[in-house]
C-alpha cells in the first residue's frame, strides 16, 4: 500500500512510531498536503493521475478533496490541459500575513545587493519542515534550471538546506536528513554528494560550502538565518567555480555574514520567529 509522503508534523522526534491522524483532522491534513505538493511545481502544475500517485492515495480519493479544495478556490484547474494548480484564495491568504510580506520585500533588497557585488545569484531560503522555500532570489542563475520565488526543495538539496540543518541539535538533523532524502527520492530529486561530512563541517565552521557536489563546476555557499534565537531560513550564493574558488571563501563568507546580520535584523523587526 502506498504511503503518504513525509512532512515535518509527521515526523517523530521521539524516536517512537509515527500515529495515525485521528480521523477528524485527517481531511485537513490531506488537504494541507496537496496544497504543499502543488506548490513543488506550481508552474509546470499535476495531472489527477500523477498527483494521486505522489501523495500515495487512490484517484477518487484524490479528486474529491481537488473538489472541495476547487470550490473554497484554494486549487484551480487549467482550461487548456486540466491540470491543477493553487488557486486565487491561496495567494490571498498570503497577501494578508503581512510580517512575512514585508520581510520578503526587504529580502529582496538585501539579494539583490550581494548578486550584483558578486555578479551571482544569491537566494533567502524560509525553513518549512522538510523542506527549504525560496523567499527572495536574484541575479543570474548558474544552475541549468532557474531558481524562482515560491520553490520549494527538500532541505538535503541544496546549500542553505545544509546550512539549516548543520544549525539543528544533531539528533534532530539526523531525523530530518533521512526524512528528507525520503522525499527528494520520491520527487526524484538529486541529493548532496558526501552531505554527512558537509553538515558535519558546515556545524564546525559556522556556514555551509558545496565546491561542485551538487552541479559541477558549480560552487554555493550557506549561512544560517536566526530570528529571536530560532532557525527561519538560510542565505546562500552561488556562482561558477572559476568565479567563486575555494581561495574567495572568506572574502564571500564576510559579505555574506553582513547581509545575513541585515536579513535577521528585519526578521526580528517584523516578528518573524523561526521553529523549534
Amino acid at each position: 500500500m502506498l504511503q503518504s509522503p513525509p512532512h515535518y508534523h509527521m515526523v517523530d522526534f521521539s524516536g517512537g512510531a509515527v500515529k495515525n491522524d485521528l480521523q477528524g483532522t485527517q481531511s485537513i491534513s490531506r488537504a494541507i498536503t496537496i496544497l504543499r505538493i502543488l506548490s513543488e511545481r506550481e508552474r509546470f502544475g499535476w495531472r489527477l493521475v500523477d498527483l494521486a500517485a505522489r501523495c500515495g492515495w487512490s484517484r477518487p480519493t484524490t479528486h474529491r478533496i481537488l473538489t472541495v479544495l476547487q470550490r473554497e478556490r484554494l486549487v484551480r484547474q487549467r482550461e487548456e490541459d486540466r491540470r491543477y494548480q493553487l488557486g486565487p484564495l491561496a495567494f490571498e491568504l498570503g497577501l494578508a500575513v503581512s510580517p512575512y510580506m514585508l520581510f520578503q520585500q526587504a529580502a529582496h533588497d538585501t539579494v539583490q545587493g550581494i548578486a550584483r557585488r558578486f555578479r551571482t545569484q544569491a537566494i533567502v531560503y524560509t525553513y518549512s519542515g522538510l523542506d527549504t522555500v525560496c523567499a527572495a532570489c536574484d541575479g543570474v542563475s548558474p544552475y541549468p534550471s532557474g531558481l524562482e520565488v515560491g520553490t520549494r526543495l527538500p532541505l538535503v538539496c541544496n546549500v542553505g538546506g545544509v546550512a539549516m540543518l548543520a544549525a539543528l541539535p544533531p539528533d534532530r538533523c539526523t531525523i530530518l536528513v533521512t526524512a528528507s532524502e525520503q522525499l527528494a527520492r520520491e520527487r526524484g530529486l538529486s541529493t548532496m554528494k558526501t552531505l554527512g561530512q558537509m553538515i558535519t563541517r558546515a556545524r564546525a565552521q559556522g556556514y555551509a560550502l558545496n565546491l561542485g557536489k551538487m552541479t559541477r563546476g558549480v560552487n554555493s555557499f550557506g549561512l544560517a538565518l536566526f530570528s529571536h534565537q530560532k532557525l527561519f531560513g538560510a542565505l546562500a550564493i552561488a556562482g561558477t567555480a572559476e568565479a567563486f574558488p575555494v581561495e574567495r571563501t572568506e572574502e564571500v563568507i564576510a559579505a555574506m555574514r553582513e547581509a545575513a546580520r541585515i536579513l535577521e535584523q528585519t526578521a526580528a523587526s517584523h516578528g518573524i520567529r523561526g521553529d523549534d
